[in-house]
Formats: structure tokens, sequence, C-alpha cells
């Protein structure tokens, strides 16, 4: 006895069914559906059949099991997957990547017999603002993948809802067709207790043929939006505008049919920068794209001269623009004096000086870089300073 891995054990080989007898109607109880659909399976591997007649044999099999998965309540109905024509001989190959069956004295393709692409959203799809959300409606082919239209960062929030459908892969799932939790689809339903995985699966601790999301290396597991169940996937750390793609857990490229779904794209709110002040005050947080105020210090002694000074420090790196200052002529520095969040991020502050000493009076001297702003000045000052991403 041959045992063939992964199905029910069977005295392999198995002798030739022998001539058609024509179609047989008949009703079963649903809770044997899926033991039976196992032993059908089985049938479809050419290990089970005579060498000499194996490959014909199993090919005659797989359309039967087309059938069986396409019948409910006695009426046989055409397969979903692979249509077989009154012509048909009994081959099926793959040419070039391309699923061909060997019709009326020719090898022709089967419909959706190839690489199913990248589904990619019109052009304009709508952008959610920072901590607003946007729906969108995807379908994924079987092989291909859909294209999220919006990019996705740390923190970001995507909510997958309402998979339905169904699919299959020509490679390893002789033509049984599967929800997008990866339980076999039948007669219009999801059938318990069916799943599977498979060794080269792209996530094996999801079912084969389940949907799933792919950002970066990382696949997340969405079968559950298939039983009416939202799935939420919080873009980790270290992610920055990362394409999503939505895909079938399979290595295989080549099947037929979709899955529609809904998905919803909530964009995080940055963290706020954090200040610290070495000399005067201000606000200690700041969101990208406010204004702060700062303050200058008390004032201090310097070369015989009292001056006032506001030093902090921001992270992580932001752009620093002076806005305004009141009693300033803030476009007359001397430009030696001033640099405006032009230096890289990690560099330190540098300290430019002019001929006539540390101080360009009576204008103040302003040093910034991405990390840093110093101002000081002869008089007491308050100034706004606007704090951006870089």
């Amino acid at each position: 006895m041959t045992y063939l891995p992964r199905y029910l054990a069977v005295d392999a080989p198995l002798p030739d069914p022998g001539p058609s007898l024509g179609p047989v109607c008949f009703t079963v109880d649903g809770r044997w559906v899926p033991h039976i659909l196992a032993l059908l399976k089985t049938l479809t591997l050419e290990q089970a059949w005579e060498p000499s007649d194996a490959d014909r044999l199993s090919g005659e099999a797989s359309i039967m099991l087309a059938e069986f998965m396409s019948a409910g309540s006695c009426t046989i109905q055409p397969s979903g997957g692979i249509e077989m024509d009154e012509c048909m001989s009994c081959c099926i190959r793959w040419n070039n990547g391309i699923l061909e069956v060997f019709s009326c004295g020719e090898w022709t393709p089967v419909p959706g017999g190839g690489p199913g692409g990248t589904q990619t959203p019109p052009q304009g799809s709508p952008q959610p603002a920072p901590g607003g959300c946007e729906e969108f409606f995807g379908t994924v082919k079987y092989g291909g993948k859909y294209l999220l239209p919006v990019p996705v960062s740390e923190g970001d929030e995507i909510t997958v809802t309402n998979c339905l459908g169904a699919w299959t892969g020509f490679i390893n799932d002789f033509d049984i067709w599967y929800c997008g939790d990866g339980l076999i689809f039948f007669a219009g339903g999801c059938i318990e207790g069916t799943q599977e995985s498979l060794t080269d699966d792209l996530l094996l601790t999801a079912n084969h043929n389940a949907l799933l999301a792919h950002i970066g290396d990382t696949y997340y597991d969405c079968g559950d939006a298939a039983n009416s169940l939202p799935v939420t996937i919080v873009v980790p750390s270290g992610v920055s505008a990362a394409n999503m793609t939505f895909l079938a857990n399979s290595a295989s490229l080549i099947g037929d049919g979709s899955m529609n779904f809904a998905v919803r794209v909530c964009k995080g709110t940055a963290a706020p920068f954090s200040l610290s002040y070495v000399s005067g005050s201000g606000p200690s947080t700041a969101a990208a794209g406010t204004v702060i105020t700062v303050t200058s210090d008390g004032g201090s002694s310097f070369e015989g001269s009292t001056v006032y000074q506001a030093r902090f420090t921001i992270d992580p790196c932001a752009k620093l623009t002076l806005i305004s200052a009141p009693g300033w002529s803030l476009f007359n520095h001397d430009p030696s004096n001033s640099t405006y969040g032009d230096t890289p991020c990690g560099s330190s502050l540098e300290v430019f000086t002019t001929g006539d000493g540390y101080l360009a009076l009576p204008d103040p001297w302003i040093l910034s870089n991405h990390q840093e702003m110093l101002t000081i000045s002869q008089t007491p000052f308050t100034m706004a300073v606007r704090v951006e991403n870089v």
C-alpha cells in the first residue's frame, strides 16, 4: 500500500474506472463534505493511478472534482475553474508559465491561467490627512496583488472588513476553491474544519489561500475579514511611506478567482517634538507645523555688556524657521551670522563670528540647525518659531 502525503491513504495504484456511465445525482449530509473532498482530492494525484494511464486518469479526476465542487441540490453546473469542451482530450500542461489544455487537437491557454498582476487603484485617490481616515474597496485576483492607494507609515491603522469571494490555485489546489479565510468554498459557503497549511505558503501561521496583507518583509493574516470580523493592522515603528499590498497566502502565481474587501486607512498623528531649554523658556512639546513662542532668559554679562539668550534643543530633528520677533529687522542680518535649517541631523550647532566680535549688533545673533537653535540679543526678546518635519 502506498501512502500519499497530506491525504488519506488509498490502495495505490488504482485501476482505470472504465468508460463513462453518465452523470449521477445524489445527496449527502453536509457534515461529510470535508471528508468526501479529501478523498476525491487524492484521486487527482498521478501517484494514485497505474503509471501507464496516470496522466489521463488524474486529469479526468480533476474534472470530476470540479463537477462535484460546483454541484448543489442535485443540479450539475459548470465548474468555476477550468472549463472543458466536448472535444477536450486528457491533458493539461504548463507552457512558459501559462496553463494550457489540449482541446480539439491543439493546446489552448486556460482563461485566467496566467499571473494575476498587481491591481493598481486609479490615480488621484483621496489621501487621508494626519489623524484622518479614508476607505477603499479592493479587488485582488489570485496570483496577483492589490496595491493600497495610500503609502503607510509608523502608527497608521489599516482595518480590513467584508472579504468576499472565492479562488483557487492551478498548481496545488486541484480545482478546489477557497474562501478568504482559507476554508474550502463549497455550494456557496465556507466549510468549517477544511483549512490547511502548505510548507511553501507565504505566511505559515495563516491558512493556505487566506487573504494576506504585505508591508516590507512582513505578512499579516486578514482571513478573519471573511468571517465578518474586522482585522486591524497597526503599522510598526520604522516604516515610512511604504507600499501595502494584498494577496493570497500561496506560493502559486497561477490561478482563478478573486477577493473583494473593504479597507479603511487611518493616518497616525506623529508624536510631538520634545524641546529642552539651555536658556530661555518655551513649550516642552510641539506638533509638526505649529508655531511656538520662545522667550529669552533674564540676561547675563558678556564682554562688559548684558546679553539675553534663548537656546533650546529639539528631538527628533526638525526644520526651525524664525517667523517673527518684535523690534527686530529679521531680514537684514549679516548672512555670516545666520543659518536656517540647512545642516544635517546629528550635527552640532556651528558658531559664526564676524570681524567685529561675537555679536552683530544691534541685530540679534541667530544660529539654527535641525536639532538646536540659539538666539542672543542686547535686549530681552520674544520670538515665534515654526517647527516642521525635516
